[in-house]
């Protein structure tokens, strides 16, 4: 990729960054309220000697109107005068209060800063020798506002002067109540919201960890300490006392950001906070100041992940040259994919620095940021309008039924008795045979293709990450997994695109070489290294990757390992958002986010929750199953947890290590919501422990582990527990699909299961090109085969129709003379949008995922499966289905 692409990509990350949206990459969509609170970026120092050009073009990128510009502001970095005696001074001090207060844009309502503003004030207060009021009497002074500014009024202002008169006794009589009365309540408020308060208490948290300091009064704490950092004879050296200094004004700082940036939709002002604040930073040439700058920046980020706060974003700008203080290098690539996905370990927030090149030659220009708001109106019109409709809203209270004689039916139960998806056929024994069945198909076309080259065709390479099917005892009960539908899937695609090329001169013909990356792709790093290699010793043959089918913490790191070679990888089925390493990785299947948004979607308003009477209810409390070791296991549940809770729903969490799979010692995790077990019945026990112990509250069991642990805690729930026989309703993720549509779980009368799948079933495809991939499945596979609707080998198809569109475009540009990796990736990053078996496929220019992606939810039962939710774009020509439920009750989330 040139260096031209790689700036514009950062720039676009960036954007990504300051103005959050929803969906994969962070399209053109809604507004990301949330993204500020999920993700804690590090800073980042953009290194080059034109500094003010590129503080002007930055500032120029958060400038757009005036009412939708970006919330930030501009640090100016004062030298320390020489000399022994000097008193420290952190950057902090020189940001007034009401500077970030300026570039807050007005329809966003007004950024209060009451910690930042408390402690800045005790910095002046230490720092003036002719202070002689105490601080809290100093604070008071200077915060008190405008209510306790007219009580101090009327309360007779200062002591009158004359000492006779009304105005004197009205003064000592009036001053208890109106000044004294007011400035204790105030002081007392800030020691317990700072000292005492669990959620408010970054004060505490921050000198003396999680315990509050409950014998200590505030100002009396933070005046000493304040006063201690500042003193000139202290004996610790002021390299010291800086940045503890500098730590506590961020932290202030943090705190407020925190309250200003949550996520609200009521409030029409706060709905129109979409943006993060960035703050920017100017490096001087200095050595000292640069060295102070550089541990601000260290302190920023540390304090950032300290209160959570990912709410800010410092953009600094310095001299080229070695730093003096440590921090990543990085180049615009990797600093894009840090933006866009946050840094790889939640601790690492190091400052990022970044080399410019010289004289700012080749980067574009970045346009202003376009804040995502979608309402023209003036907030205090809607707010008015607010108040007007739940006004109306309590008048007709009165006239409404206190009660609904109604009965509430199940979500899935079709009242006619209809099952839009036949019960699987029993399910074949003989895997291997089956794989094998489908790998000869490919190695026959393989052998063809050959033959066809040296008669003098165009032919390039596919490389096609795999794994076994399950073998043995342990993988009985999981049928394949995948692997047998999705090599059917790739064998179909590779013998319908050759036959196109045989009768097309500008299209080129496929062979597919196949890498075995062993169960659960443990090998996956091995076979990506062994890929590199082959790509380099024939530059011009390997075109690309397709498979990898799971996503766990050894195939994300083989994706980095083809993404950092430059080799365009398209994944089938692995969803987890961390999956996505760079600009050559995509993926057909949608993102463990965008699928866990639906689910909880589902379950906090479907009726899927049943009682004893037969009648069902939306899920108010979740129980969240979870492997902390499962790269997909993680990326579901965690997103599902959010998006539950954003909702209004309640959630615990178990977590599950299988042994073959856990490593170390295992730890609890901190947060009591979520409780580590040691085997699947003591996750069954604690399942049923949770149910009994709300048996009013409507539960749901979130399945976000593998299904190969489902059958056992089934088990185990079954028999072994306090809850044996009583209703269960289950939702899992795609994880659960394979073993459910070969015929697991569906003879239990006490247990409602419903789970995600990525195609619609077959019978009920959307669109012609679906219908005729089922169908050439059917007549090569057989009508009664249990994979047909599980999506594997839909997805796979649509991988290589994808990759072999990129190369047939890149073939035809080039005349049918040459056809390459950097061609593929060009067309690939420029967007592809076609129709396909899975559903429409539209890639946004440098977006890793199609926009979109169709996600079914099955309610799963012994007669077989009924699709209960369908959410996406199903077909190439047809809006994407946005509703779902009765009568589309209910608004599919979009990927706008």
């Amino acid at each position: 990729m040139s260096r031209e692409l790689e700036w514009g990509e950062f720039f676009e990350a960036l954007r990504h960054a300051v103005a959050p949206r929803r969906g994969p990459g962070g399209g053109e969509g809604a507004p990301d309220r949330k993204a500020k609170a999920r993700t804690v970026l590090p800073p980042f120092q953009l290194r080059t000697d034109d500094r003010e050009p590129m503080i002007g073009k930055l500032a120029a990128f958060l400038h757009a109107e005036s009412d939708r510009r970006v919330p930030h502001v501009r640090i100016a970095v004062a030298a320390n005068a020489p000399g022994p005696d000097v008193r420290i001074r952190p950057l902090c001090a020189d940001l007034a209060p009401d500077d970030p207060r300026r570039g807050v844009p007005r329809l966003t309502g007004r950024l209060r800063l009451p910690n930042y503003a408390l402690l800045h004030t005790t910095v002046e207060w230490a720092s003036d020798p002719a202070a002689t009021a105490t601080l809290r009497d100093f604070c008071y002074e200077r915060h008190r506002g405008p209510v306790r500014s007219a009580l101090w009024t009327l309360g007779g202002g200062d002591a009158p002067t004359d000492g006779a008169g009304l105005a004197t006794a009205w003064y000592w009589l009036s001053r208890p109540v109106c000044q004294y009365l007011p400035r204790w309540l105030w002081a007392r408020r800030h020691t317990r919201r700072l000292l005492r308060s669990k959620k408010h208490g970054w004060y505490a948290r921050l000198v003396a960890g999680r315990s509050p300091l409950f014998g200590e009064e505030f100002f009396h704490h933070v005046g000493d300490r304040v006063a201690a950092l500042l003193d000139p004879d202290s004996p610790r050296p002021g390299a010291e006392r800086e940045p503890e200094l500098e730590r506590l004004l961020l932290h202030a700082l943090m705190a407020d950001l925190n309250r200003w940036a949550r996520p609200g939709r009521l409030s029409p002002w706060r709905r129109r906070r979409v943006t993060r604040f960035v703050v920017l930073l100017p490096v001087p040439d200095a050595d000292e100041a640069r060295a102070r700058c550089q541990r601000f920046l260290c302190e920023f980020g540390a304090a950032a992940r300290a209160t959570g706060c990912g709410a800010a974003l410092l953009l600094a700008v310095g001299p080229s040259g070695p730093d003096p203080a440590a921090g990543v290098e990085t180049g615009p690539v990797e600093a894009a994919r840090t933006l866009r996905r946050g840094p790889e370990a939640n601790d690492d927030v190091a400052p990022r620095l970044l080399a410019l090149p010289p004289g700012l030659a080749g980067l574009p220009e970045p346009h202003p940021v376009e804040v995502p708001v979608r309402s023209g109106h003036d907030p205090a019109v809607e707010a008015v309008f607010y108040g007007l409709t739940v006004a109306m809203a309590a008048a007709t209270v009165p006239f409404l039924p206190l009660w609904d004689d109604e009965p509430t039916t199940c979500l899935g139960n079709a009242p006619t008795g209809e099952i839009t998806s036949s019960p699987p056929a029993a399910r074949a024994d003989d895997l291997p045979a089956l794989a094998d069945q489908a790998s000869e198909l490919i190695e026959r076309e393989n052998e063809r293709v050959e033959r066809a080259r040296a008669d003098g065709a165009t032919v390039r390479t596919v490389a096609y990450v795999a794994r076994p099917v399950s073998e043995g005892p342990a993988e009985e009960l999981q049928p394949s997994d995948g692997a047998v539908p999705e090599l059917r899937g790739l064998a179909l695609a590779q013998a319908d695109l050759n036959a196109e090329a045989r009768g097309d001169d500008v299209k080129i013909l496929l062979r597919v070489e196949m890498f075995d990356a062993g169960p659960r792709y443990a090998e996956a790093v091995d076979v990506a290294n062994r890929i590199v290699r082959l790509a380099e010793e024939d530059p011009d043959e390997l075109i690309g990757v397709v498979g990898i089918a799971q996503s766990w913490d050894v195939t994300q790191e083989a994706v980095r390992i083809l993404n950092a070679a430059e080799i365009p990888t398209i994944s089938t089925n692995a969803t987890a958002d961390e999956m996505q390493p760079g600009t050559f990785y995509h993926q057909m299947g949608p993102p463990s986010s965008r699928e866990a948004d639906i689910a909880a979607e589902f379950t906090r308003e479907a009726s899927i929750v049943q009682d004893e009477n037969g009648q069902c209810a939306p899920a108010e409390a979740a129980i969240v199953i979870q492997d902390p070791a499962d790269l997909y296991s993680t990326s579901l549940g965690n997103s599902f947890m959010t998006e539950f809770e954003a909702r209004g729903g309640s959630w615990h969490t178990l977590w599950y290590t299988p042994p073959d799979l856990a490593t170390g010692t295992p730890t609890q995790p901190a947060d009591p919501r979520i409780r580590r077990e040691n085997n699947m019945h003591a996750v069954a026990e604690s399942v049923c422990a949770r149910i009994l112990q709300e048996p009013d509250t409507e539960t749901v069991v979130y399945w976000a582990a593998r299904s190969r642990e489902f059958g056992a805690f089934l088990n185990d729930f079954e028999d072994s527990t306090d809850c044996a026989g009583d209703r269960l309703t289950a939702v899992g993720g795609n994880g659960l699909t394979n073993a459910a549509l070969s015929g697991l779980f569906g003879d239990r009368s006490w247990l409602r299961l419903y789970h995600a799948a990525h195609v619609l079933p077959v019978g009920r495809s959307a669109s012609h090109i679906a219908e005729g991939f089922n169908a050439h499945y059917a007549a090569t596979f057989g009508a009664d085969d249990p994979w047909r609707n599980d999506g594997h080998a839909a997805l796979v198809y649509d991988a290589m129709q994808v990759l072999a569109e990129a190369a047939n475009e890149t073939y035809a540009a080039s005349g049918g003379r040459s056809v390459g990796r950097e061609g593929v990736q060009a067309t690939l990053y420029g967007g592809i949008v076609k129709a396909g078996a899975s559903g429409a496929i539209d890639f946004p220019p440098g977006e890793p995922v199609s926009r979109n992606k169709p996600v079914v939810i099955l309610h799963h039962t012994a007669a077989g499966s009924e699709p209960v939710l369908a959410c996406g774009a199903f077909a190439h020509n047809a809006e994407p289905v946005d509703t779902w439920g009765p009568d589309g009750a209910f608004d599919c989330p979009q990927d706008d």
